[in-house]
């Protein structure tokens, strides 16, 4: 279906998942990581009421044929994933967005399964999530790494 609607390089799909629980206004907001140097991503709880700047889901899942965002990210001017800006309103990317609710609707898995959007990096090295605290944390999965066998996979990219 993504490569079908040439899709592929700006959406995944994601597999429903829980870091932690939210409290009633929060958001789970991607912050980015503390140093350069880090390669690790951070999201964390923000009450939406104390935004310092406007924020754009990139994680949805179908509840009742809509897509609800459930993680997000500082919202930039233009949303730009891999060089191409995402027109959500484009008759094209609607048209995958209505079939692709009404594939999960018809298997009964939008409970499991979701839509996220992706960027380059994502084509490039795997990620690992884990959560710490109240926060979930996103690094490079190392090559060498010997725990491919006991992580689960959340984000297929085609």
């Amino acid at each position: 279906l993504f490569v079908a609607y040439h899709v592929e390089r700006i959406f995944g799909l994601t597999l429903l998942h829980n870091h932690f629980s939210l409290e009633e206004g929060e958001i789970l907001l991607e912050t980015g990581s503390l140093f350069d140097s880090q390669q690790e991503i951070v999201s964390q709880p923000v009450k939406v009421d104390k935004l310092a700047s406007p924020a754009q889901g990139f994680n949805w899942r179908i509840i009742n044929n809509s897509y609800v965002p459930y993680e997000f990210r500082p919202k930039n001017k233009d949303l730009v994933i891999a060089t191409i800006k995402i027109e959500f309103s484009s008759p094209d990317i609607q048209s995958f967005l209505e079939e692709f609710s009404q594939k999960l609707n018809e298997l009964d898995l939008t409970r499991i399964f979701g839509i996220c959007t992706i960027n380059e990096e994502d084509f490039i090295k795997p990620g690992i999530e884990y959560t710490n605290g109240r926060k979930n944390i996103t690094i490079p999965l190392a090559d060498s790494t010997d725990i491919f066998d006991k992580v689960i996979e959340a984000l297929w990219i085609f």
